[in-house]
């Protein structure tokens, strides 16, 4: 198709003209394409905010749902409400204060120092700086974690698993751990937990569905056969993305019933993430 000039006839593509473009001729004549129409943006936006919103609204939905089936499903002993909101509350406070790290490791390095009797205090101060940053980081990407899954399921805990972080809050005095000393151990246990959740992680979605309706509970089977391999994999993706960085010993949140992604299948390992039997 061509769009001719209407004062020599001069024929152009019809490509020239997209998005709203206009030609000029040899004979110095502006050529346009009528028959184009600019794209309202406004119009375009309107339906983004629209669309965005309903997507909004519907999520806020499901999570209310989730909340109202879940809480009262789960035992007396596990509040999902309670424990989803503290999850939420440690994962702000992780995510703000994470870059806080640097000076406090700054401090720690000065008050205990390096060598013997720590009389090395400026030389801990400056190996504070790098323990600062990681430390740093590792709180950071936690509490980002505990922020963005406040409503899903996770770990019971991170007992030996990573490098632990010196304590609860940033500014607690806690206790430090040395990885030349204490050992490797906790990272590769890191890593072989995120390895069976990243990557057999939706192995739960059957066996929670099975579960489900073995204990006559459809709706909460549905629910969780969604929720527990999604957080399987989330946090099974961050555990091996962040199998260097130090990590909260505490996870908060409402805990996986089952340890293993396939422990579902069996009826006799049932909660054996929640429940364990205490050997004298």
């Amino acid at each position: 198709m061509a769009v001719r000039c209407s004062n020599c006839g001069r024929e152009f593509d019809i490509s020239l003209f997209q998005f709203g473009k206009r030609v000029v001729c040899e004979c110095k004549n502006i050529v346009e394409f009528k028959g184009w129409q600019r794209p309202d943006l406004r119009k375009r936006r309107r339906f983004v905010r629209k669309k965005g919103g309903r997507m909004l609204k519907g999520f806020f939905w499901f999570l209310a749902f989730c909340l109202i089936l879940v809480n009262l499903s789960y035992t007396q002993d596990f509040n999902y409400l309670e424990n989803s909101l503290d999850k939420l509350q440690q994962g702000i406070i992780n995510s703000l204060t994470g870059w806080l790290e640097i000076p406090f490791q700054i401090a720690k390095g000065y008050k205990y120092g390096v060598g013997e009797e720590g009389k090395a205090k400026f030389i801990g101060a400056f190996l504070g700086i790098f323990r600062g940053v990681i430390h740093s980081l590792g709180r950071t990407t936690s509490g980002m974690l505990q922020l963005l899954t406040f409503p899903l399921p996770n770990p019971k805990d991170n007992h030996n698993i990573g490098i632990p972080l010196d304590s609860e809050y940033v500014w607690e005095e806690g206790r430090q751990y040395f990885l030349l000393k204490e050992g490797l151990e906790p990272i590769g246990n890191k890593i072989i937990r995120g390895s069976y959740n990243a990557f057999l992680g939706i192995l739960d979605m059957p066996a929670q569905l099975i579960k489900g309706f073995n204990q006559d509970k459809p709706f909460v089977g549905i629910y969780n056969s969604i929720a527990f391999p999604i957080s399987r994999i989330i946090y099974g993706v961050s555990d091996l993305a962040t199998f260097i960085l130090p990590n909260s010993s505490q996870t908060y949140g409402y805990p996986w019933e089952e340890k293993y992604p396939w422990d579902a299948f069996s009826m006799e390992k049932y909660y054996n993430q929640l429940y364990k039997e205490v050997k004298p």
